[in-house]
Order: structure tokens, then sequence, then C-alpha cells
């Protein structure tokens, strides 16, 4: 699955958590992800739906996601930070 493919998954969802049922999400996630139906629900998909609530639709996804790209206004605590996160991970 692409990354373009995987974050219209994610605006979906960030809008379908708010204006649809639980289980009919859990039905269309796992559609869209290609991922056993009739399974329990896993923490992973919590997690999902809970960041999908977090979500601030307001803003486009370019926006939402802005902190993870480098632009010429980051400073140097800045990258130190994400040089720090990215030995973690």
């Amino acid at each position: 699955m692409t990354l373009a493919e995987l974050e219209s998954i994610a605006q979906q969802l960030a809008a379908r958590v708010r204006d649809d049922e639980p289980q009919s999400n859990l039905r269309w996630l796992r559609a869209e992800l290609g991922t056993d139906p009739n399974a329990p629900i896993s923490d992973e998909e919590r997690l999902l739906f809970l960041l999908a609530a977090a979500y601030p639709i307001e803003q486009t996804w370019r926006q939402a996601t802005a902190w993870t790209r480098k632009s010429s206004v980051d400073s140097p605590v800045d990258d130190a930070k994400r040089r720090r996160l990215r030995r973690v991970a």
C-alpha cells in the first residue's frame, strides 16, 4: 500500500469516527486494509481509532503533518530533537 493510500485511509477514518458507528468503522477499516473482518479488535486498531478521533479535521493533511517536514524556519534545537527521536526509533 502506498503512502498516498494510507494518508487517504487516515483522513477518511478521522471523518468517519465522528459520524459513523464504531462497528461500521471497524468493518470499513478492515476492508480498506485487507485484514481479517472476523478477528477480535486489536490494540493497534484501538490506537488507530483513538488517533483518528484526536486528528484535527479542520486542518488539511499537509497542515496536520507539517511537523514531519523540515522547513527553512526549523531551528537547530528542532534538528537536535529530531535526531534524538530518530535514534530512539
